[in-house]
């Protein structure tokens, strides 16, 4: 993802950086789509905050939804192997799948 680090409305920036208005009309909307998208995944929306806080954000809400992620695919090993192990009547293998239920709700 192409964070512009530069602020395309300062004029001071405009005048360094020397592009056309073409190029600016660009960066703007890539902006303001990024921004749009990041209100629509937090809620409620923060102050939108400078490029390089936007970047850590998005990278700490993929590594929870992989953690989760891992946690979950544990569980549900765990879940087989003891039934495949261990038969047991239908009654403790229904508590036991409750169990891993409620653990992930939790998480």
């Amino acid at each position: 993802m192409a964070v512009v680090v530069c602020n395309v409305a300062d004029p001071c920036c405009r005048r360094r950086r020397k592009i056309n208005p073409q190029q600016q009309q660009q960066q703007q909307q890539q902006q303001q789509q990024q921004q749009q998208q990041q209100q629509q995944q937090q809620q409620p929306p923060p102050p939108p905050p400078p490029p390089t806080t936007q970047q850590q954000q998005q990278q700490q809400q993929q590594q929870q939804h992989q953690q989760q992620h891992q946690q979950q695919h544990h569980y549900h090993h765990q879940q087989t192997t003891t039934q495949q192990q261990q038969p047991q009547p239908s009654s403790s293998a229904q508590q036991r799948q409750h169990y891993v239920a409620t653990t992930r709700t939790t998480l």
